[in-house]
């Protein structure tokens, strides 16, 4: 078993990861502040090549620019249910950014290279 973590791996190299050393490389992505993590395994991402997985736990919502949900398999910016709220130092309006009005957090920054993925997979 091999673990990538943190940011998405890239599609042509997770390939060729894979091809050198077989369907052992497992995937997750999270944020720093704890808003949202997924989880993917070598043959559920063999089947969804670019996916970054389901959330665990919770669910998430991909929101277009002006903050609708988006249809499934459309791109846009992730937003995580999570458990506990999290809150940037001395920054009330950098939190209050990162929550959508229904309580799901994102982290727009950290989420770029995801959000022009095929994202979860179903």
């Amino acid at each position: 078993m091999a673990i990538h973590a943190a940011a998405p791996c890239p599609i042509d190299v997770k390939e060729q990861m894979i091809e050198w050393w077989g369907p052992i490389i497992h995937e997750y992505y999270s944020s720093t502040e704890g808003a949202g993590f997924t989880a993917i395994g070598p043959e559920e991402w063999l089947a969804h090549r670019g996916s970054v997985g389901k959330p665990a736990p919770g669910s998430v919502r991909v929101l277009g620019e002006d903050g609708a949900e988006l249809p499934q398999g459309e791109p846009g910016a992730l937003y995580f249910q999570i458990g506990s709220r999290f809150e940037y130092h001395n920054d009330p309006a950098k939190t209050g950014a990162a929550y959508e009005p229904g309580g799901f957090a994102s982290v727009r920054r950290a989420l770029s290279a995801i959000s022009m993925r095929r994202a979860i997979c179903s």
